[in-house]
C-alpha cells in the first residue's frame, strides 16, 4: 500500500470517530430534558403544580398543564427542597448582591436568540427543541460565569400556597407537597365530593401493645402475649413508679380481646360497653400532677356516669385553673380520693369495656390505672408529622366536629364537654372508616406513589423524618441543622460507598429536604394547621426588640448572612447533582404570624359578642379588621419555586 493510500485510510478512521462523536453529542442533546414554561399559566401555577411535576417525571401522573417537558423520561433523579422563611424579597436581594450578570436569559445571549429564532413558533416540537438547546447553551455559559447561582435566579416562579381565600386560611404547604391524587382518586373526587365512607367496628381502633408503647402508655398486664413481654414491662413499671407497690391498679381483664356478647346486633359497637374519659390535674407540693376531677361518659348518648373533684394527698401548689377549671374553692370539702375513684373505676371496666380519651395515656397516669382496650383520639386522628406531635382536642372538634369547645377562657376546660368531644370523634371515625382524619383521607402519600412506581426515595428532615410522611419513603435521614440536611440529600443523591446497609450506591430517584434556618432565625410557622390552636407566645419577631437604626442594621445583616449560606447550602446540592436531574426549590407559605394574631382577634371578638355590649367589647371586629385578614391571608399564600434542570 502507498504512503498516499495510508493517509487516505488514516483520514478515513478518524473521520468516522468523529462522526461517531458528533453523532453521539447531537444524541445526547437530542435527549437532553428542559423545561418550557407556559407564559399564560405563569401567574396561576399552584404548589400541587410543582408536586406534580415531579410525579411525571418519575411516576404516573399525568403531563402537567403549566409546563412542557422535552425528553421527560431521560431525567435521572427529582431533588425536592423546601426553604420556608426565604421569602421572594430575600432571594431577590441575594440576586442584586451576586456578581456577574443576575438572569439566564441575558446569559444566553445572541446564541439562544438565535436558536430560538430557527424553530417554527407554531410547532411544539420545535419548541421543545428550541428549550433543550437554550437549556445547554445557559449551563455551558454558566459553567464559565463568575455568578454559579444563574441556574437559580433565572428560574423563579410565582406559586401560590395552597388555602382558601373567601375563609381566609392558609393551609398546610407540606400536605400540598407530601400528598398526591392519582387520576382515579381525581376522578371519584370530581364527581363525588363527599368522602367515601366505610362504617368500621369500634374494635377494629382498640390499640395493640405496639401501638400504646410507641405512645408511651403504661401497658395492661393482658395485652401481652408471652411471659417474658409481660415480665419485661412489669420490670419497667417496677422502675418507672408504675407498679401496685406505688399504688397502681390493673383492671379485673385476663383476655387480650374484648369479651363481645355472641349475636351482637349493633355493627359499630357491638354491643360492647363503651366509656369517654377526661380528667383534670392539679400539681402538687412533691411537683407532679395529680388527679382533681374525672368525667366518665357513655355511648351512646353521652351519659354521665361519674363527674366527681377528687382532694389530692399532698398540698397543691398549682391549680391550672386557666386549663383545669379548678379552684381552691372547687375542692374546699372534697373528700374524695384517688383510692376512691380507682375502686369504683374497677367495678365499672369490665371485659367488655372499651375506654376512650384523648392524650389518654396521661389520664391513666393521673388515675394510676390500666386497662387493655382503650382508643385515643390523638392517635387515630394522628398529627400529619406523626407521634409524638399530637393535635389538640380542640382543633380536632374544630375540624372534624365543627364545633368550638374549650372556651371557657380563665375558667378552664370543661372535662364533660371534653369526653363528650371524644366520644363523638371516635362515632365519627367508626362511620367513616379508618383513613379518616388521617393524611390517606386528602390522597396518597408521595413516597408510598413512587414505591408503587418501582421508585426509590428520601426523606432529609429535622428530627424523626420516618414519622408522619416519611413512614413509605426507601430511607429516612435525620438531621439536627441546616449542615447536616444539606450533607443528607447529597448522600440520599449518591449512596454511601458501603452496601451492606444504608442508601446503595448511585443513590435514590426522589429526595424531599428541608432547610430550616431562616425560618427559626425569622421565627415563622411552618405547619398552617397550627393556626388553629393558639397562636405562639415566644416566637422571635423580623424587627427587633429594639427599633433604634443600629439594631436594625445588624438584623438585616444577620439576616442577609443566613440567605447567604443557605443559598450555598443550595448550590452544594446542585453541584452535587449527575446531569439530567430536577432540582426543585420552592418557599411553602409566607409569613403566617398575622394570619394567626387577627383570626385569634376574631375568634376573641365572636365569643364575647354573645354576651357582653358592644362597649365592653375588648376587641371590635369591623370590616377594616376583616379586609386586614384577607390581605394577610393572600401575602401569606405568596410564594415562589424554582424548577431547574442540571
Amino acid at each position: 500500500m502507498s504512503t498516499t493510500d495510508a493517509a487516505t485510510v488514516k483520514d478515513g478512521a478518524h473521520s468516522s470517530k468523529r462522526d461517531k462523536e458528533k453523532k453521539k453529542q447531537v444524541q445526547e442533546q437530542d435527549d437532553y430534558p428542559a423545561l418550557r414554561i407556559y407564559q399564560n399559566y405563569q401567574s396561576e401555577i399552584r404548589l400541587k403544580d410543582i408536586r406534580d411535576l415531579g410525579l411525571y417525571v418519575l411516576a404516573d401522573e399525568v403531563a402537567p398543564k403549566w409546563t412542557a417537558v422535552a425528553n421527560s423520561k431521560s431525567v435521572r433523579k427529582v431533588v425536592v427542597i423546601m426553604l420556608p422563611g426565604l421569602d421572594e424579597k430575600l432571594l431577590r436581594k441575594a440576586e442584586e448582591s451576586a456578581p456577574g450578570q443576575r438572569h439566564t436569559d441575558r446569559l444566553n445571549g445572541d446564541s439562544a436568540s438565535a436558536i430560538g429564532e430557527q424553530a417554527d413558533p407554531g410547532n411544539h416540537a420545535d419548541q421543545l427543541k428550541t428549550e433543550v438547546a437554550r437549556h445547554l447553551v445557559s449551563q455551558a455559559v454558566a459553567s464559565v460565569s463568575d455568578n454559579p447561582r444563574v441556574w437559580l435566579f433565572g428560574n423563579v416562579l410565582q406559586v401560590k400556597a395552597p388555602g382558601d381565600s373567601k375563609m381566609s386560611r392558609v393551609h398546610s404547604p407540606l400536605q400540598a407537597m407530601l400528598l398526591s391524587q392519582d387520576s382515579d382518586q381525581k376522578q371519584a373526587r370530581n364527581s363525588n365530593n363527599n368522602f367515601t365512607a366505610d362504617r368500621t367496628p369500634i374494635t377494629e381502633f382498640i390499640h395493640s401493645a405496639d401501638e400504646l408503647r410507641e405512645a408511651e402508655f403504661p401497658i395492661h398486664p393482658a395485652l401481652f402475649t408471652t411471659d417474658l413481654d409481660a415480665e419485661l414491662e412489669a420490670v419497667r413499671r417496677s422502675k418507672t413508679g408504675q407498679s401496685t407497690n406505688n399504688g397502681w391498679v390493673d383492671t379485673k381483664v385476663s383476655a387480650s380481646q374484648p369479651d363481645i356478647p355472641p349475636n351482637a346486633a349493633d355493627p359499630i359497637s357491638r354491643e360492647l360497653s363503651i366509656y369517654s374519659l377526661d380528667c383534670e390535674m392539679v400539681q402538687t407540693s412533691d411537683g407532679a400532677t395529680c388527679l382533681a376531677r374525672i368525667s366518665l361518659i357513655k355511648y351512646p348518648a353521652g351519659t354521665i356516669i361519674i363527674d366527681k373533684y377528687v382532694k389530692p394527698q399532698l398540698p397543691i401548689t398549682n391549680y391550672f385553673t386557666q386549663y383545669s377549671g379548678i379552684t381552691p374553692q372547687k375542692l374546699e370539702n372534697v373528700t374524695t380520693s384517688l383510692q376512691d375513684i380507682q375502686q369504683e373505676l374497677l367495678e365499672i371496666l369490665t371485659p367488655s369495656s372499651v375506654l376512650l380519651g384523648h392524650s389518654l395515656d396521661s389520664d391513666l397516669n393521673a388515675l394510676k390505672l390500666t386497662h387493655p382496650f382503650v382508643i385515643d383520639t390523638s392517635i387515630i386522628y394522628p398529627h400529619p408529622r406523626g407521634l409524638p406531635l399530637r393535635s389538640s382536642l380542640k382543633y380536632l372538634a374544630n375540624k372534624y366536629l365543627k364545633r368550638e369547645i374549650q372556651t371557657g377562657g380563665a375558667n378552664g376546660h370543661n372535662s364533660v364537654e371534653d369526653a363528650q368531644a371524644v366520644l363523638d370523634l371516635v362515632k365519627l371515625k367508626c362511620e367513616k372508616g379508618p383513613k379518616w382524619g388521617t393524611i390517606e383521607a386528602n390522597g396518597e402519600p408521595i413516597f408510598r406513589r413512587l414505591k408503587r412506581n418501582g421508585r426509590t426515595s428520601a426523606m432529609v428532615d429535622y428530627g424523626t423524618p420516618e414519622r408522619g410522611f416519611g413512614k413509605d419513603a426507601t430511607h429516612t435521614i435525620g438531621c439536627q441543622n441546616d449542615d447536616e440536611i444539606m450533607k443528607g440529600v447529597v448522600r440520599a443523591v449518591k449512596g454511601d460507598d458501603y452496601f451492606d446497609f444504608g442508601i446503595p450506591a448511585g443513590g435514590v430517584d426522589y429526595v424531599w429536604g428541608r432547610l430550616r434556618a431562616l425560618e427559626y432565625a425569622r421565627g415563622w410557622v411552618s405547619d398552617a394547621s397550627a393556626q388553629h390552636s393558639e397562636p405562639p407566645q415566644q416566637q422571635q419577631q423580623d424587627s427587633p426588640a429594639t427599633n433604634t437604626n443600629d439594631a436594625d442594621y445588624e438584623r438585616e445583616k444577620e439576616l442577609d448572612a443566613l440567605t447567604n449560606s443557605t443559598l450555598e447550602r443550595v448550590q452544594q446540592i446542585y453541584d452535587a447533582l449527575p446531569a439530567k436531574s430536577l432540582l426543585v426549590l420552592f418557599s411553602g407559605t409566607g409569613d403566617v404570624r398575622p394570619v394567626m394574631r387577627l383570626q385569634a382577634q376574631q375568634q376573641q371578638y365572636r365569643k364575647e359578642f354573645k354576651v357582653k355590649k358592644w362597649d365592653d367589647l375588648s376587641i371590635k371586629w369591623t370590616d377594616t379588621e376583616e379586609q386586614a385578614l384577607k390581605r394577610a391571608c393572600e401575602d401569606a399564600r405568596r410564594g415562589w419555586a424554582v424548577c431547574a434542570v442540571k
